[in-house]
């Protein structure tokens, strides 16, 4: 510390700065000249290169291109603020849920048979266009012809209906009242009775029914046969008495012994 606030120690440091002063000096000028020199030549060189913003170098240095390093743009850039480059913030795009259809079974109503009740009793029917006789009593309501008729106080010879008129139908089960045997007993042997025939009635259950004869039967009817086929509503002329009735005989039973 002592040395340094020497007198002569100082008188000999000066002296050595100011031997140094110039060289400092004409190198810090030179420097300056030749920066100076080479901004000029730049600029008149490269003014139309193409400058890449990020290094100030043009897109092609290559010798002989006419593009080369701009350094007005290089300085510049290193006093420049940084750009911020921009972020891309995703745009969140609402997704709208597509609506699955659901499919629901439509129920199929099974149509419930309403069943229409037939009448048990008599009813009365209006007799449409082509009905008659036989077709209402067998077709339509399929009740007994012999029942039909009886009912209505119709025979089978003379069994006719017109559109409009009312008439009965009886029920199916309806039956004839059980016809009183006729007393034969009032009639003379061969005298003759007229005798309509009826629904499933045969020439041999007449005959047999009256104590009458084939031969005599078919004479007076001026039939063919005995198996002559009989209407319904036929009227026969039948002698009776002409036979005199088997007893049917009543079956014995003999008791086996054990």
């Amino acid at each position: 510390m002592a040395r340094r606030n020497n007198p002569q120690y100082v008188i000999k440091s000066y002296k050595k700065k100011r031997k140094l002063l110039p060289f400092i000096i004409w190198g810090l000028a030179g420097i300056i000249f030749a920066s100076g020199v080479l901004l000029i030549y730049f600029w008149f060189m490269g003014g139309n290169s193409s400058v890449n913003p990020e290094t100030g170098i043009s897109a092609e240095a290559t010798p002989g291109s006419g593009f080369s390093f701009n350094p007005i743009r290089m300085i510049s850039d290193l006093f420049a603020s940084p750009t911020p480059t921009p972020t891309e913030t995703p745009t969140m795009t609402p997704t709208v849920p597509t609506s699955t259809p659901t499919i629901t079974p439509t129920e199929t109503m099974t149509p419930t048979v309403t069943m229409t009740p037939t009448p048990e009793g008599p009813q009365m029917y209006t007799v449409e266009e082509g009905d008659n006789c036989w077709y209402i009593a067998t077709e339509k309501f399929k009740v007994p012809m012999d029942v039909f008729l009886a009912i209505n106080g119709f025979t089978m010879l003379n069994c006719s209906v017109s559109p409009g008129q009312e008439i009965i139908i009886p029920g199916p089960d309806t039956e004839l009242p059980t016809e009183t045997p006729i007393a034969l007993s009032q009639y003379s042997a061969g005298q003759q009775i007229e005798y309509e025939v009826k629904l499933n009635d045969s020439l041999r259950e007449i005959v047999s029914n009256f104590n009458s004869t084939f031969e005599e039967v078919i004479q007076l009817n001026k039939l063919e046969d005995e198996n002559a086929v009989l209407r319904a509503g036929q009227v026969l002329l039948i002698p009776v008495n002409l036979v005199t009735p088997t007893p049917t005989p009543v079956p014995t039973f003999t008791q086996i012994p054990e």
